[in-house]
């Protein structure tokens, strides 16, 4: 008897793949990242086992906003996008600010600077909720 007939092979058979040379590892190796353009752009942990990584300074938001007056300061939403696009340009990354700052417009500045910008992802926020004294409820 004979044996019955073997179907085709799906695929045709590859030869063996070549070694890997070392250059070709060389070749996919990272450049440096590029040097930033000042100091503000040496982030560093956030803390020692964190993979948070922000600017050594943290821009407080209390004068981001308009609703102030000359008491504590107050920017324009314009000023306000100029400061922020300075300090990111320098390098910064890490910015405070509280639902009280401004009547609650340094938030609304800082996100809406963030969305138009697209960086949002880039930019660590620290930001704290003070409540009404009168109701005890978040502002």
């Amino acid at each position: 008897p004979q044996p019955p007939p073997q179907p085709p092979p799906l695929l045709p058979p590859h030869p063996p793949p070549e070694p890997l040379s070392s250059q070709l590892f060389l070749d996919m190796s990272w450049a440096p990242p590029p040097q930033p353009a000042t100091k503000l752009g040496r982030h560093r942990a956030l803390a020692p086992n964190a993979g948070l990584h922000v600017s050594p300074l943290c821009l407080g938001g209390m004068s981001i906003g308009d609703q102030w007056g000359a008491g504590m300061g107050a920017m324009s939403k314009e000023s306000s996008f100029a400061l922020l696009d300075a300090f990111y340009a320098a390098g910064g990354n890490f910015i405070d600010t509280a639902n009280n700052y401004q009547n609650e417009t340094s938030e609304m500045f800082i996100g809406e600077w963030m969305e138009a910008r697209g960086i949002r992802n880039q930019m660590v926020i620290a930001t704290k909720v003070r409540p009404d004294p009168s109701t005890g409820l978040a502002l």
